[in-house]
């Protein structure tokens, strides 16, 4: 006589999981996704949004500081507080839109009255008087609210009180070349070398030559021409200085030293 078949206790079944609400994200909010942290970011559109907005524009690339000019057109290395300015090179890119640069000298904003991708015009910031050298920096900006990029530093700038007014015979101090012993015109010059600054309006009093900062051994002096021995440098252009005793002075680029 076979006995009652046994009782099966009763199967339990799993409650199925509530679907979730939607869920709509901020930008900044954080999510999980396959055991990997995500954070909402422009390049990923919240939920219910419309498209990603697109990346801001990169800084122009290659920026090259070249040179720089002042007032009067002519190359310089040496700046006067408020005077006008030009920063000459090359990739410096054109504001458009939001996007656009700005400069700094000795970590002042300097007030920026031209942009293009080759020249920069601006006007020098007041600096503290003790400041006699001062570092040029470009930044540049996708917009007003965007944090600065570093776009390129440039050679620095030495630092100069607005000049006195000169009296009538230093207005016509002005270096025309510079000239080897035979006379022939220098657009490149050795350390050691003995050359030829000609010009007008030197005096007959010697006073003081520098080459790229550099004072270099004077020579002979006289009102047209001044004979000196070119310091040593470093290679690349190089800027001439002529300083009267009366504190008149021509400064532009002159020439290239070699190796």
């Amino acid at each position: 006589m076979h006995g009652a078949p046994p009782r099966l206790p009763p199967v339990k079944q799993k409650a199925r999981p509530h679907a979730a609400a939607p869920v709509t994200l901020q930008l900044g909010d954080q999510v999980i996704i396959g055991g990997q942290i995500f954070v909402v970011s422009p390049g990923l559109a919240p939920v219910g949004a419309g498209p990603a907005p697109p990346p801001p524009p990169p800084p122009p690339p290659n920026a090259r500081i070249g040179g720089y000019k002042h007032g009067n057109r002519d190359w310089t290395t040496i700046a006067v507080r408020g005077e006008n300015f030009w920063i000459l090179g090359s990739g410096f890119g054109t504001p458009a839109g939001a996007a656009f640069g700005r400069v700094q000298i000795g970590g002042m904003e300097a007030v920026v009255k031209g942009w293009s991708d080759s020249e920069i015009n601006l006007q020098i910031p007041d600096l503290a008087p003790g400041i006699v050298t001062a570092a040029v920096t470009l930044f540049w900006l996708a917009s007003p609210t965007a944090a600065p990029l570093l776009l390129a530093n440039g050679p620095p700038l030495a630092l100069e009180a607005v000049p006195a007014p000169l009296p009538p015979a230093a207005i016509g101090l002005y270096a025309t070349a510079v000239v080897d012993a035979t006379g022939g015109r220098l657009s490149t010059v050795h350390p050691g070398q003995v050359v030829t600054v000609q010009g007008h309006g030197f005096g007959m009093a010697p006073g003081r030559v520098e080459v790229c900062h550099e004072p270099a051994s004077v020579q002979a002096w006289t009102d047209t021409a001044i004979v000196i021995i070119v310091p040593s440098l470093t290679a690349g252009p190089c800027a001439l200085l002529v300083r009267r005793p009366d504190g008149a002075y021509y400064e532009s680029f002159a020439f290239q030293v070699a190796p």
